[in-house]
């Protein structure tokens, strides 16, 4: 009872020195658009590319793959070899039910973020859906898949700038993020992506693989909050409504602070 006390306190007392939120000043915050850096690229793919979009074709069609990510509107896959050299890219496109690809950067889209991956990579993402179905440690295993490319979606966002700017989640401190894991599932380094750092760059946020920096401020994030994380920020990505997308945000810092909190006593 006293931990749900404190919570609420945290939360109402961070509420009530933030400004009031307005339409006007988020639609005037401007946006670097991702598919700016972009050009088409090729769509004639080597053995190799070939072999990754094959793979992303038959992860597309599993319902729970479908049912985790048909509401992001675009996704730019980035195929890097050996030397992490990007070589093609594959624009991931859903209409809200179902999933498709295009060979190349389709930049008529602006891609909720950017992925990039190696053959196993995508075999590790393929291999975790093709059952339809997910255990406590394919939850983390996405997890560390997915951290980096969805926390950069989030803090560049319009949403996350603009709500940090009225005081919602704001820190000018490196911000250290370690993903739990709960099973004790083995990574090799270079598959180990559970560590991150978020640092402020004037009014915007770097994402930067790895703890940097003087730890002021650090955040353990179980795997199985992951998913709802994921959810309430599509949500508000997607929410056209001002004042829906505001109580969105609410829920989403409430959960981001039960977990801040959690963290600091551990």
């Amino acid at each position: 009872m006293k931990k749900v006390i404190l919570l609420s306190a945290v939360i109402l007392s961070v509420f009530s020195c933030i400004k009031k939120p307005s339409f006007e000043d988020y639609n005037s915050i401007e946006i670097k658009k991702i598919s700016a850096d972009y050009q088409k690229g090729k769509t004639e793919f080597n053995e190799n590319e070939e072999e990754i979009y094959n793979i992303f074709q038959d992860m597309v069609k599993i319902p729970l793959f479908v049912e985790r990510y048909k509401n992001i509107n675009a996704i730019y896959v980035t195929i890097i070899d050996e030397t992490n050299k990007p070589t093609a890219g594959i624009t991931v496109i859903s209409d809200g039910n179902e999933i498709s690809l295009e060979k190349g950067y389709n930049t008529s889209l602006e891609p909720f973020t950017v992925i990039y991956v190696t053959k196993k990579y995508a075999l590790d993402a393929y291999e975790i859906f093709s059952d339809n179905k997910i255990t406590d440690e394919e939850e983390f295993r996405i997890a560390n898949l997915f951290l980096i490319p969805t926390l950069e979606a989030v803090f560049k966002s319009r949403d996350f700038i603009y709500f940090t700017k009225i005081k919602y989640f704001r820190f000018d401190t490196p911000l250290f993020f370690t993903l739990k894991n709960p099973t004790g599932f083995k990574l090799k380094p270079e598959e180990d992506f559970t560590k991150v750092t978020i640092i402020k760059d004037n009014d915007n946020y770097k994402v930067i693989r790895g703890h940097s920096g003087i730890k002021k401020d650090f955040i353990k994030i179980p795997p199985k909050a992951t998913p709802v994380f994921f959810k309430i920020f599509i949500q508000i990505y997607n929410e056209k409504d001002f004042n829906e997308k505001t109580k969105l945000y609410k829920k989403l810092y409430a959960n981001f602070i039960k977990e801040f909190l959690k963290s600091k006593k551990k």
